[in-house]
């Protein structure tokens, strides 16, 4: 119908990720998991390797960390990144 013919473009209104980037609803549920998986009782900072082998060891995962990084949504990333001090992602607070 008519009701669904308006455009559905909200240029950064909405803070979802772009459909382009690795599917919407797949990173939007990888972020998910992965929040679930650092929110876990005894839970400590993970790399990006270590939250890849939980959740899933490929490119959405990481599209879904640094999704989540800029959202603010209570992940916080310590680290220089790299070999010697990589990146350890947790829940802040």
């Amino acid at each position: 119908g008519a009701a669904s013919s308006r455009s559905t473009a909200t240029s950064g209104r909405c803070r979802r990720p772009p459909l382009a980037s690795g599917g919407g609803d797949a990173l939007l549920r990888r972020a998910d998991s992965i929040m679930k998986w650092l929110s876990r009782p005894k839970a400590w900072p993970a790399t990006e390797t270590a939250i890849r082998a939980a959740v899933g060891d490929n490119a959405v995962t990481s599209k879904a960390l640094r999704w989540l990084l800029k959202q603010k949504r209570g992940l916080r990333r310590a680290g220089t990144g790299g070999r010697p001090d990589p990146y350890v992602y947790m829940i802040a607070g």
